[in-house]
């Protein structure tokens, strides 16, 4: 049995892997301008983590 296939599974498995490189680096590219938002928003989330949980168990605040 012949075998017909242009590239062997290793190359194969090269070229995904590339792909998958190359479209993580233009996601990357692509989001570089919100990226200090998103940081901005885990900061405030862990500054004001306590505070709203002593809200919502103390005063009964709304969880939303």
């Amino acid at each position: 049995m012949k075998n017909n296939e242009v590239f062997s599974e290793k190359e194969r498995n090269f070229i995904v892997l590339m792909i998958v490189l190359l479209l993580g680096a233009v996601l990357v590219y692509a989001l570089r301008g919100i990226f200090g938002a998103i940081l901005g928003t885990f900061l405030m989330y862990t500054l004001f983590r306590n505070l709203n949980v002593f809200l919502i168990e103390k005063w009964k605040w709304n969880n939303s």
